[in-house]
């Protein structure tokens, strides 16, 4: 992190700077040195000129050893959202889209097919009412990854992701009409879940996560994480609708919510540590900047819960997409 060694990144910017000519040769190592400061925030825009200059994009696109677009796609989408008024050069509207069409087609045939994914996307769309409001798509297609695009109106209801304005209102208020008359509540889910509130503490993130042990699959109709609470159907129903709330419209809200729900996989941690690498780090600072509230689904959290009854998916997805919602508030 920069304001944690204040002399090492200028140092490392000014050899850059000296070794201009060499990037002539090597134009890899330029942008694996733009990449890696922009993963901790930091933007030379007379090296991000040159790496995004016609002359040095011909040059690596044309190169016979390495495939270097989507460096150059990952710098230019970075560029326009993290320095909007830079007068740094831009890639051309075509590169931009081949790379996008070969970034999602790798997506398409593996990532949206892993299990894991598939799951959390089932489930979402029982949790909120149909297909309509979850989109599972490149939010930031140069970041080489997919999400799980969710909309919430002011009253935390679902609103279709790709609608319309006026369609957004009509689908809310016939969500509302829909609902049923249990509300889930944090108190509800922490009983459910066995857990109780306790006040945030501090992490270390380079600790190891505690873990988890392999459990058993549940039985249909067995109680909610072991405890003695029935699954009955009117739960069953409640806990695949959104949290009711007033009718009145919080000012203090967005009109709409935009969520990125994320399933994470230890390859996007540093090695035994909480700390996100630095592709992904990265994205989870500019989903924020576009507007998005990073919902995480993490592999030590979400994985053992593939082998457990899907009521308690729901209940799991519940608690993240509305108990973290009304924590804003």
């Amino acid at each position: 992190i920069p304001n944690q060694c204040p002399n090492l990144y200028p140092c490392l910017t000014a050899i850059l700077q000296d070794r201009q000519a060499e990037f002539q040769r090597y134009p890899e190592h330029l942008l694996t040195a733009l990449l890696g400061l922009a993963f901790v925030g930091l933007f030379p825009e007379d090296l991000l000129s040159l790496a995004l200059s016609a002359e040095f994009v011909n040059r690596a696109c044309n190169s016979q050893e390495l495939e270097l677009r989507k460096d150059l796609f990952t710098l230019d989408g970075t560029v326009g959202l993290e320095l909007p008024k830079s007068k740094v050069p831009r890639l051309s509207h075509a590169i931009r889209e081949e790379v996008t069409k070969q970034l999602w087609d790798f997506a398409q045939s593996d990532i949206c097919q892993k299990p894991e994914v598939l799951e959390a996307e089932d489930v979402l769309r029982k949790l909120l009412g149909g297909e309509m409001f979850v989109r599972k798509h490149m939010i930031l297609p140069y970041l080489r990854s997919i999400d799980l695009e969710v909309h919430l109106d002011q009253n935390d209801l679902p609103i279709p992701v790709s609608s319309r304005p006026g369609q957004q209102n009509l689908a809310s208020q016939n969500l509302d009409a829909r609902l049923s008359g249990v509300t889930i509540t944090d108190d509800l889910l922490a009983q459910l879940t066995n857990t109780r509130k306790t006040p945030v503490q501090q992490s270390n993130k380079f600790l190891q996560k505690p873990e988890v042990h392999t459990v058993e699959p549940v039985r249909e109709r067995e109680s909610i994480f072991n405890v003695g609470i029935d699954l009955t159907d009117n739960l069953l129903m409640a806990l695949t609708k959104s949290q009711k709330h007033s009718s009145r419209l919080d000012d203090s809200k967005p009109s709409i919510q935009r969520l990125a729900v994320q399933v994470t996989h230890r390859n996007h941690y540093c090695y035994r540590t909480e700390q996100l690498l630095g592709l992904h780090a990265l994205k989870r600072r500019q989903l924020a900047l576009a507007g998005y509230r990073v919902v995480e689904l993490p592999h030590w959290e979400w994985f053992p819960l593939l082998r457990r009854s899907y009521a308690e998916k729901l209940a799991y997805l519940h608690c993240k997409i509305f108990s973290c919602s009304d924590s804003k508030k």
